[in-house]
């Protein structure tokens, strides 16, 4: 397994290194200003700034944000709706195993089709719903903030969906 690395930004110039586990601990034991970045699962460690000294920044999570070609927009999604959703696919998810069962106990072949088909409809309506989602907050913030690129990828992604 290979050691993890973590990206550190020095705070006197722009240059950028990787430090190895071993260097990130150290800063943890000489309790060096630095601060953690999640961003799509992969954390990067930097210097704190004076601004995130002040507040006691030590972890900032971007997983809320994507960017693309240069823009950002966060996703504001509402919990309950995110946890019907959740919901949705632990069901959807639930009826394939069973699915799954039927086939390996030999059940009817024209009663598996119509389970499969019941998921493809579950899992068509889950889409609808993020669709839904994603057009009453992402595109409308989108909207407001001028960012054009994401309606060409919700574009994209109504191309992907409805294959």
């Amino acid at each position: 397994m290979s050691e993890e690395k973590h990206l550190h930004k020095h705070d006197t110039d722009d240059e950028q290194r990787l430090l190895s586990e071993k260097e990130h601990a150290q800063m943890h034991r000489d309790n060096h200003a630095h601060v953690h970045i999640r961003n799509h699962g992969h954390v990067t460690v930097r210097i704190a700034t004076d601004e995130e000294i002040e507040k006691g920044i030590r972890y900032i999570d971007e997983d809320e944000k994507h960017s693309h070609d240069g823009h950002v927009h966060a996703h504001k999604h509402d919990p309950a709706h995110t946890k019907k959703i959740l919901n949705r696919f632990s069901r959807a998810i639930g009826h394939m195993q069973h699915i799954k069962l039927m086939v390996e106990n030999e059940t009817d072949c024209s009663e598996v089709l119509i389970q499969l088909a019941a998921v493809k409809s579950a899992v068509n309506n889950i889409g609808r719903e993020l669709l839904k989602e994603h057009v009453a907050h992402c595109i409308v913030d989108s909207a407001h903030g001028d960012d054009s690129d994401a309606l060409d990828m919700l574009n994209t992604a109504l191309d992907q969906f409805m294959k």
